[in-house]
């Protein structure tokens, strides 16, 4: 996969940020492409030299027979009046004269094109397709185009017979043709930098997955290739492909009011690829028109925003305002389109509060103290479907949010002394702080609209916090989060045969734990285990096996780390690293286990994982993190950068996206200011295949990379 990207102007000196990736991997044994439909065939509406047009990409593209042609448009306008624009063509040299251009997964289009008084010479509805084959281009070599988030992307197939050396394209139109020391290619044309990410590829033999080194070379100012100097197996395919790719990043242009609060703490992304997020803001965030609200007069606030799959549009922006401070901690969004909120209600001097409730609502009344919530949007951010608080006599706070099927929605959180509401829960142990889990029913309403509540505790003096909450097909809740006792031990359930019932928190006096909960009522427990030291930040559930995925932070050398993991040893010098553990589906033994950072302070932060068994991994780190080779960032470019880590399904190294950090030259969010994990990730999943991960958290630097903004293309006949 190889994707197009431009480098234009950046909007710098923004808080809030989110970034969108696509990685490859290939553990099953066929290449999978998008089935998102991308490219528009010419049945005689353009010159005859055109086969395919790209629809809706970054840059105007035209699919000719020979190569493609590539058209911008520029901002300023030229001495006549109209738009300046440019043009620059990719030539395939020397390439078979036999080859056959074919679409895959075509349908008749929605576009048609009336031009002139003669309905015979009329184009209607010409064939549109999402995936492109330039079938034995040069001798036993296939290439095939296909878009993915509005870039044109391309992946090179050398099947038994074939030579590599064979493939050399040139540039018609470019200032200059160059490879960075990334091993990138880059494209000057009169305006822009277009870059073609170094390569990656391999073969699949024997059901396994090896690696091969391949690299562009410069055949003459205008013209590549590429280049291996692995040996590989001459009679399998040969799949030349990309690591890491960064499809979008941009901040949400939030400028900053009297107090420059502007944090984000929970992403999600819908079916479309759009992207949701969720923290809190000052009143300087922006809003859209017809957005459910406006800012208050009191900060922090929470607010929603849903972005474009592309990064481009701000669909809506709306604040949940109160007259007291309020933080949006985790979001999820349904396949309708409809936006779950959780996080923490305060209240002001005057322990008033009027922030939203509805009147189908569980608890429409804030009670004593701090008080967790659910709130959900409706798909265009208007309005509200369902709000709640959900609290004691004491304090809740919502860390964690995950959708079962359509209305219902689970939250865990923390609780303080006092009278949290437990509904259809058997009887657990309590203390002065403990995990709540709660399941809601947005079709119910009132008493109804809460189908169970728990609270779990570790004893008298025992502090529990849960941080974060995953659900698998059947209903089951897992949670993570952190145990700590001052003295002896505490009293947190832990069933028979966990992985392990030893509280050892190690150096660093608090203590990972998992526990699942059965899907029927009153609830009960499948399996609650003590995990390593450290604090446990993430979860996610594998969506076939089962296994639980967590990760989170850890001072403790003496971690149980898993034979031929990784990072089988702490790096730091009295400084945190991340970890990474795989627990079983039972929960009594441990899949992998790996320490990822490096000798400076790390801290994993959240997990996504996808049916090949393989984990995303996101976090801060100080410095010196770990990266592979190809990554789009290797170095740390500040004092705090975000990291994203792919591991395969054993933990024993990197699945194809590699290990990158992700930053710029000023602090990113190291969580110092608000116990609330960041950043965070979320995931679109295809096995592997063309997975498309999202990346939220709050950045200090205004050199934070972007990618460039949008250019839109739309066809003149839309029917």
């Amino acid at each position: 996969m190889k994707r197009f990207y431009t480098n234009r102007s950046k909007e710098l000196l923004r808080s809030i940020l989110f970034i969108s990736f696509i990685s490859l991997a290939v553990e099953s044994f066929s290449l999978n492409y998008s089935s998102r439909v991308s490219f528009l065939h010419n049945e005689g509406q353009w010159k005859s030299d055109i086969v395919y047009q790209g629809i809706a990409l970054s840059t105007n593209v035209y699919l000719l027979n020979n190569g493609l042609s590539f058209s911008q448009k520029s901002d300023e306008e030229n001495d006549s009046g109209a738009a300046s624009l440019i043009v620059w063509n990719m030539k395939f040299a020397g390439l078979n004269h036999a080859v056959t251009i074919t679409g895959e997964n075509e349908k008749q289009s929605v576009y048609s094109y009336l031009s002139g008084n003669d309905p015979s010479k009329w184009v209607i509805h010409p064939m549109e397709c999402s995936i492109v084959s330039y079938n034995d281009l040069y001798k036993n070599i296939d290439l095939k185009f296909y878009t993915n988030e509005n870039h044109l992307e391309y992946d090179y197939i050398l099947h038994p017979g074939s030579n590599i050396q064979s493939i050399q394209t040139y540039f018609e139109g470019i200032k200059n043709l160059m490879i960075n020391k990334s091993g990138d290619l880059e494209i000057s044309t009169p305006w822009t930098i277009q870059i073609q990410k170094a390569p990656i590829s391999w073969q699949i033999i024997d059901c396994k997955k090896h690696d091969v080194k391949v690299e562009f070379v410069l055949i003459n100012d205008s013209t590549f290739g590429f280049t291996t100097k692995d040996k590989y197996d001459k009679y399998s395919d040969l799949i030349i492909d990309p690591l890491f790719q960064m499809v979008w990043s941009s901040y949400t242009r939030a400028t900053g009011g009297g107090n420059n609060i502007n944090y984000c703490f929970g992403n999600a992304m819908d079916n479309d690829g759009n992207v949701y997020l969720t923290g809190m803001v000052d009143g300087s965030f922006p809003t859209t028109a017809g957005a459910y609200s406006g800012p208050g007069n009191i900060y922090p606030e929470i607010f929603v925003a849903k972005f474009s799959a592309d990064g481009s549009t701000m669909i809506y922006g709306t604040y949940l305002p109160g007259s007291s401070s309020e933080f949006g901690t985790s979001l999820a969004v349904d396949d309708l389109g409809r936006a779950y909120v959780t996080g923490v209600v305060d209240l002001n001097i005057t322990g008033l509060t009027n922030f939203p409730s509805t009147a189908n609502a569980y608890q429409p009344v804030h009670n004593a103290g701090s008080d967790a919530f659910i709130t959900v949007l409706n798909s265009t951010g208007t309005g509200l479907v369902y709000s709640s608080f959900l609290g004691g006599t004491g304090s809740e706070t919502g860390y964690g949010i995950a959708l079962g099927s359509s209305g219902i929605a689970y939250i865990t959180g923390s609780t303080s002394i006092g009278n949290f509401p437990v509904k259809a829960s058997s009887a657990f142990p309590t203390g002065d702080r403990d995990a709540f889990i709660a399941k809601f029913d947005i079709n119910q309403s009132g008493l109804n609209s809460l189908v169970y509540s728990a609270r779990i505790g570790g004893g008298p003096f025992c502090y529990v916090d849960s941080r974060s909450i995953a659900v698998n097909s059947a209903g089951n809740v897992f949670i993570t989060g952190k145990i700590y006792k001052s003295t002896g031990t505490p009293t947190y359930p832990i069933t028979s045969g966990a992985y392990t019932n030893v509280y050892s928190t190690g150096m660093d006096g608090v203590m990972t734990f998992v526990t699942k909960l059965d899907p029927t009522t009153p609830v009960t427990l499948s399996y609650s285990t003590y995990l390593v030291p450290g604090t446990g930040n993430g979860i996610a559930v594998d969506p076939v096996t089962d296994d639980a995925f967590i990760v989170g932070s850890t001072f403790t050398f003496a971690f149980p780390v898993t034979t031929g993991a990784l990072q089988p040893m702490h790096a730091g010098t009295g400084n945190t690293d991340g970890f990474a553990v795989r627990l079983n589906a039972a929960g009594s033994a441990l899949v992998y286990s790996t320490f990822l950072g490096g000798y400076m302070s790390d801290w994993a932060t959240s997990v996504a994982t996808n049916s090949a068994g393989e984990a995303y991994v996101v976090g801060i780190s100080q410095d010196s993190f770990p990266t592979s080779a190809g990554s789009v960032q290797p170095n740390n470019a500040g004092h705090y950068d975000f990291f994203a880590v792919n591991l395969n399904a054993s933990g024993t190294g990197y699945a194809c996206g590699g290990s990158t950090y992700i930053g710029g030259s000023s602090a990113d969010y190291s969580g110092s200011f608000y116990d609330y994990p960041s950043p965070h990730v979320s995931i679109r999943e295809h096995g592997g295949n063309n997975d498309t991960i999202c990346i939220s958290s709050t950045t200090h630097s205004q050199d934070f990379p972007t990618t460039p903004e949008r250019m839109s293309y739309q066809s003149k006949w839309n029917c």
